[in-house]
């Protein structure tokens, strides 16, 4: 007996078939590249990270993916820092989350001597979570770089964080005010730096993005909360203590 193809009947069960059939299909088609989406965030990360240091200054963007790994194994040692500002050594997949063990730094060296000290930095930009790493040199108190792995903010306004004409503005800016002993974190000036603070102030101050106040008011809060969570970790640096 044939079946009757315009009974309603008919119809559900072969809406159900197909729903079926495309639900365990695109299951497939997400367990198969869910590995290759792992495998690209991880680049990405290691890619900001080496950025940050500015293990290769300005040419990062032409390295080969492929290449990326091998750089990154080279010349970055992930470690743990506890509250103490202790360091121990940490590697594995939970390299990126902070947890009880300690929260994760990355130390970019040159024939076993440190040359920066990269920190994740996360929090709230204007429409969601933004994701970087700030990196210091081996003095605890000199920037030597920031970088962005993601974010969402709008195209042509805060959107512009990740590029090198803005990120440039944090080299050499300090994060330690000599004269009063205390962490000042580096902050992102409301419009051009020199017109809103002193010469003297100067050096802690970056430029910010017409347009894109509440995105660099967020950077500012997270980058301190950030300095300020390492701040027993800087204070050994500073009188000379390598990890």
């Amino acid at each position: 007996m044939r079946p009757d193809r315009e009974s309603a009947g008919y119809t559900f069960v072969f809406a159900f078939v197909v729903c079926v059939a495309c639900g365990l299909v695109l299951s497939f088609v997400a367990q198969s590249l869910r590995a290759r989406q792992e495998f690209n965030a991880a680049l990405e990360v290691r890619k900001s990270i080496l950025q940050a240091a500015r293990v290769v200054p300005g040419a990062l963007q032409k390295v080969p993916l492929q290449e990326i790994n091998s750089l990154f194994e080279r010349n970055i040692r992930s470690v743990r820092v506890d509250s103490q500002g202790g360091v121990q050594a940490f590697s594995g997949a939970k390299d990126q989350n902070p947890s009880q063990e300690g929260n994760p730094l990355y130390i970019y060296h040159e024939q076993d001597r440190p040359v920066a000290y990269i920190f994740p930095v996360e929090g709230s930009g204007l429409w969601g979570q933004i994701h970087g790493f700030l990196a210091l040199e081996a003095d605890g108190i000199t920037v030597r770089g920031l970088a962005f792995s993601s974010h969402s903010e709008t195209p042509g306004l805060g959107g512009e964080i990740d590029k090198e004409s803005f990120l440039k503005g944090f080299y050499g800016k300090k994060i330690w005010d000599e004269k009063s002993r205390q962490l000042v974190s580096v902050t992102i000036a409301k419009g051009r730096a020199a017109d809103r603070v002193g010469s003297e102030r100067l050096p802690y101050y970056v430029d910010g993005i017409s347009g894109a106040t509440l995105t660099g008011d967020g950077i500012n809060v997270f980058l301190k909360d950030t300095l300020l969570r390492y701040k027993p970790f800087l204070a050994r640096i500073r009188v000379g203590e390598r990890p």
